[in-house]
């Protein structure tokens, strides 16, 4: 059973909320869903097992592109976190609940890492690499590059299929995990980059979902108290929904 309170309100009274908290709100609660989607389809896409070739290959294919979407959306968060947050800081600071305050402090540490004393300086981020080579960007001289770093015996090939919806143009994605092996300067096997970008993904968005809950929780309070007070008489529940870790999408699927 899954509980959901609905919170309503119109256009007008949101518009009564500053400029700069309203579009903070907006634009970091619509990317807290993307990622939350992002997320589901990644983790009941790669869960689809078969013992036939292209339907693995099919999986990880989906996989990696809501890996690559995800990535992208991340680091625009944190982006526009660090460009807008600072601007309303001095009033939810000192609200934000301690898991929040961590998550954020864990972000930081992970897309801008300081420079120890003495040391070289740290790299970029694998999610914000990820983003500018293969995430939203059809990058050509990347894609060349990588191609290059393939091994010449590597499997290639694509699935052909009548229907165009069914069919999987697979070598491009073998380019995607160089790119990945590439980017972490690691010699590991395919499998094993894909592993550590979805390490990657898994837990920045856990972090970047602890503090939008928690930003969201104040912004609510603040600006519809009564609102909020009434929020128990508007509660759904939703009796049979499917657990995640039962779901399975696969890339194959009898097209209409």
């Amino acid at each position: 059973m899954i509980e959901i309170f609905e919170l309503e309100y119109t256009k007008a009274q949101l518009a009564k909320v500053p400029d700069e908290e309203r579009t903070f709100f907006l634009v970091m609660t619509s990317l807290a869903n993307d990622v939350q989607m992002l997320n589901k389809q990644m983790q009941t896409s790669i869960r689809e097992e078969s013992d036939i070739k292209v339907v693995q290959h099919g999986a990880h294919a989906m996989a990696m592109l809501n890996l690559r979407m995800l990535a992208g959306r991340l680091y625009e968060g944190w982006k526009t976190h660090k460009e807008h947050y600072p601007k309303i800081s001095d009033i939810y600071d000192k609200e934000l609940k301690p898991n929040a305050k961590s998550a954020l402090t864990d972000l930081e540490n992970y897309f801008s890492p300081k420079q120890a004393e003495g040391q070289p300086k740290p790299s970029r981020a694998l999610l914000a690499m990820v983003r500018d080579k293969i995430g939203f960007h059809a990058d050509f001289k990347m894609t060349a590059a990588a191609f290059d770093e393939c091994k010449d015996d590597a499997i290639m090939g694509e699935y052909l299929c009548k229907t165009m919806g069914n069919t999987l143009y697979f070598s491009t994605e073998m380019v995607h995990l160089e790119v990945v092996a590439k980017i972490e300067k690691s010699s590991s096997e395919d499998a094993a980059s894909l592993m550590a970008l979805m390490d990657h993904t898994r837990d920045v968005t856990s972090l970047f979902n602890t503090f939008v809950f928690g930003f969201s929780a104040i912004f609510l309070r603040r600006h519809f108290p009564k609102k909020i007070k009434k929020l128990a008489r508007k509660r759904v529940v939703l009796p049979s929904q499917p657990k995640l870790r039962d779901l399975r999408f696969s890339f194959f699927t009898e097209l209409e």
